[in-house]
């Protein structure tokens, strides 16, 4: 279907409801332009939330909108969503629940940033690991300034074996924002070979372990 005629069949399906829709992550002004025309103004109290992380995609969406700003976490808050991404926070000592705070504070309330390096710590067994990972973080600061999310992520695919690498790249060939199937993943990666045997396992309950690393 031609994207005028996506926007017509979605104009027509809205056009005597009232509807809530929400139009996540959106870049640019011009993509907004293009789709708001699709959303009928039946002035009956249907609404458009729009998620951006450009203030002016969103200063510019509507005059009649109202831009809501999400605030950083604050200390507290980032170090509980730190220690429910983490899981099993009894397993940390005193000296690695320092080393944690710190790179926590250096998230800057940025809850991206605190779940990557939550998920990043977990694989990392031990003080020794910990201390690794922020000094390799702190290599990265200027300034005291905070740690850029490129810099974690980063850190984070080092960290895989080989074999995850491979796989974590194949998925980079899809297109931004498709749905994939684990399933149909799975049976990809097999297929291409990088799914490694792993004893007398099933080569699918290796590839989903993989796919949940």
């Amino acid at each position: 279907m031609a994207e005028i005629d996506q926007e017509n069949h979605l104009r027509k399906l809205l056009i005597e409801r009232k509807y809530l829709v929400v139009v996540d992550d959106v870049w640019q002004r011009e993509a907004w332009e293009s789709l708001k025309r699709a959303f009928p103004d039946g002035k009956n109290g249907s609404r458009v939330i729009i998620t951006t992380r450009k203030e002016d995609v969103a200063k510019r969406a509507d005059n009649r909108g109202f831009v809501h700003k999400l605030h950083f976490l604050c200390q507290e808050e980032s170090w509980d969503l730190f220690c429910r991404k983490l899981a099993d926070v009894r397993a940390m000592i005193p000296a690695m629940e320092s080393l944690a705070s710190d790179m926590v504070e250096k998230c800057r309330g940025l809850p991206h940033a605190i779940v990557v390096l939550s998920g990043l710590l977990l694989h990392q067994k031990g003080l020794n690991e910990w201390q690794k990972v922020k000094d390799c973080l702190w290599k990265n600061i200027i300034e005291d300034k905070s740690i850029e999310i490129s810099n974690i992520l980063s850190l984070s695919f080092n960290d895989l074996s080989v074999a995850l690498k491979q796989c974590f790249l194949y998925i980079g060939i899809s297109p931004e924002d498709q749905v994939i199937d684990a399933e149909d993943i799975i049976r990809l990666w097999m297929a291409k070979g990088f799914i490694i045997p792993r004893g007398e396992e099933r080569m699918e309950d290796v590839a989903e372990d993989s796919l949940n690393e």
